[in-house]
């Protein structure tokens, strides 16, 4: 497999006894060769623990599988040979990598991807949705041998402290066609920086009591990944949230209420056609007094939620990579499928980057009419991905 555009299917079929999951298999297009061996189904719960790194699958496994640097990697769970995990196992899910070289010890694990609490569902929620599939793209940057280490936490006991049971599975891949860039920042597994301790907010939580809102997921945040020297698909980093104009009255700052202008389509806004969690976000024809067309933009440290004024929902993107899939709104979760990097143009216009899946806010087709859709895709520096704020 050679075009790093190519969706590479590498299948984390992680066991389960009774409730308990391990991952025990990968595969890609039929290779199971890259899976640590283990020996125990039981959750790992001490978090200070070295077997937190890798459960009890530290030993290389037989061989690598091969994976594109930029590809769609789909992973699978499984629970007892069918579905995924048991549903009560509410929690997050994150994807770590570190080179192979390491071993996995010191400050060697990145994060690559990260599924909290969001539109009020938890990750483990939507994995048990999808059929116990999710998706992970591998940073276009990397090239060498890396260790995959996934992380699914089950807070159903997490009321107490010590209750978060982690279900963790390792695996051995070669990245290929990457620029030999490296990624940051990196932590050690167990270590202060990933989980400092029993009574950390992202570790003692109580789901029966509306804890989930405003969950953040254990571990650094997401990495910022640069290139080698080596050429290849380099991806900037994200620009840094937070005022673009800094203090200008023209400026976007973080509560204020806006309509958002398509630039092709400057006499349009941005609009939601409903109230309800999935309401479809179009654009429609501008009126003063439409609260479905303000939006308020708040700043959150890793990002920037947009909220509709009528509804008190947020933008939101259905957990996808794809080019063309529809934003709605949503009860805000704070998940990265929520949150946008605001882009300053010097024609005055801004671009909202998704943070999930690095795709922009966009108008599909590039159409005028009232009730065209909007949608995520790859930046074309094109006018209907550029948005003109006023104040509302």
């Amino acid at each position: 497999m050679t075009s790093r555009t190519a969706l590479v299917s590498l299948l984390l079929l992680i066991g389960i006894i009774v409730v308990h999951c391990h991952t025990n298999m990968i595969s890609i297009n039929g290779d199971r060769s890259c899976v640590r061996p283990f020996s125990n189904d039981s959750p790992v719960m001490d978090i200070y623990n070295d077997v937190m790194r890798c459960n009890n699958q530290n030993n290389p496994a037989g061989g690598r599988c091969s994976v594109a640097a930029g590809s769609e990697v789909t992973l699978r769970w499984y629970h007892g040979g069918t579905g995924s995990i048991d549903p009560s196992h509410k929690g997050p899910i994150a994807v770590y990598l570190a080179e192979a070289s390491t071993g996995g010890y010191g400050d060697s694990w990145f994060k690559i991807a990260e599924d909290g609490y969001s539109g009020g569902r938890w990750a483990v929620e939507r994995l048990v949705a999808s059929g116990g599939y999710w998706k992970v793209r591998i940073p276009s940057e990397l090239r060498g041998d890396y260790i995959v280490r996934t992380e699914l936490i089950a807070h159903h006991e997490s009321f107490r402290a010590n209750g978060a049971q982690y279900y963790i599975g390792c695996a051995d891949i070669h990245v290929t066609g990457g620029s030999g860039g490296d990624c940051s920042p990196k932590v050690a597994i167990p270590g202060s920086r990933w989980v400092p301790n029993y009574d950390d907010a992202t570790v003692k939580v109580d789901i029966y009591n509306g804890m989930g809102n405003g969950y953040r997921v254990p571990g650094p945040q997401m990495a910022n990944c640069a290139g080698g020297g080596g050429g290849g698909n380099h991806q900037a980093p994200p620009p840094a949230p937070g005022p673009v104009y800094g203090g200008h009255s023209d400026g976007l700052h973080s509560g204020g209420v806006y309509f958002l202008h398509p630039q092709h389509a400057s006499d349009k806004c941005l609009d939601a056609g409903g109230e309800s969690d999935g309401a479809g976000v179009q654009i429609y024809g501008c009126w003063s007094g439409a609260n479905n067309q303000k939006w308020r933009l708040d700043n959150h440290g890793d990002g920037w939620s947009l909220t509709e004024q009528r509804s008190g929902r947020s933008l939101d993107v259905w957990q996808s990579y794809d080019n063309g899939a529809l934003t709605q709104l949503w009860r805000f979760g704070g998940g990265p499928n929520q949150l946008w990097y605001p882009e300053h143009h010097g024609d005055g216009t801004f671009a909202f980057k998704g943070k999930f899946s690095s795709k922009y806010l966009d108008v599909a087709g590039g159409s005028t009419e009232n009730a065209a859709k909007v949608h995520q895709w790859d930046w074309l520096n094109a006018a209907n991905q550029k948005w003109i704020l006023k104040r509302a």
